[in-house]
C-alpha cells in the first residue's frame, strides 16, 4: 500500500534514482504523473519487471540520512548479488534491512553478506529471515544477516527491537 508523500520528496528520490539507473542498469518502478492520493501518485506498477526499485520513501530517507554514497553502496551490494535481475530483488524490504546492516557495519558489513546473498534468491532470503525472527517481521532480515555477521566474528551491534547495543 503506498503512502502519502511529498511531492518533494517524490522529484528528489526520482532525479537521484536516475542517476543511479544509469550506473546500474535497472528499470525505475514509476514514473510521475501527479499528486493524487492513489497508487497513481508513483505512476504505473503495471510492468513490474527484473531489478526494479521498490520504494522512493525509503530511497529518500536513505539519501537523506545517510548520503548518496550509502544508497549506492547499498544498490551496489545488491546489483553484485544479482538482486537486480530479480523481481523481488530491489524490494523495499530488502534495501531498508540492507540499510540497517549498513547503518552498524558500514560498507564492511555489506561486503561481508554479499556471500550469502549470491548463494541465496531474495524471496527465500527474506523468508529464512522470517523464519528465524518471526516475532520481528520489520526487523527479521536484518536481524538474520547480522547473525551471518556475528558467525563471521563480528560483534553483534543492534537488538531485536533495532537499537543499538551499548
Amino acid at each position: 500500500m503506498l503512502t502519502s508523500v511529498p511531492a518533494q520528496y517524490i522529484f528528489l528520490s526520482f532525479s537521484i534514482l536516475e542517476k543511479f539507473k544509469s550506473l546500474y542498469v535497472f528499470p525505475l518502478a514509476a514514473t510521475i504523473r501527479n499528486n493524487a492520493r492513489s497508487s497513481e501518485a508513483l505512476g504505473s506498477l503495471q510492468s513490474w519487471k527484473p531489478g526494479t526499485i521498490g520504494s522512493y520513501t525509503s530511497a529518500y530517507r536513505i539519501i537523506k540520512a545517510k548520503g548518496k554514497i550509502a544508497y549506492e553502496s547499498i544498490i551496489s551490494t545488491c546489483c553484485k548479488a544479482g538482486y537486480n535481475l530479480s523481481g523481488d530483488g530491489l524490494c523495499d524490504k530488502i534495501i531498508r534491512n540492507l540499510y540497517k546492516i549498513y547503518c552498524f557495519y558500514g560498507d564492511i558489513g555489506l561486503v561481508k553478506v554479499l556471500p550469502i546473498m549470491r548463494g541465496t534468491e531474495p524471496s527465500t532470503l527474506k523468508a529464512k529471515g522470517i523464519a528465524a525472527y518471526p516475532e520481528r517481521v520489520e526487523l527479521s532480515l536484518a536481524l538474520y544477516l547480522q547473525d551471518y555477521l556475528v558467525s563471521l566474528g563480528e560483534p553483534k551491534q543492534f537488538n531485536e527491537k533495532g537499537k543499538k547495543i551499548s
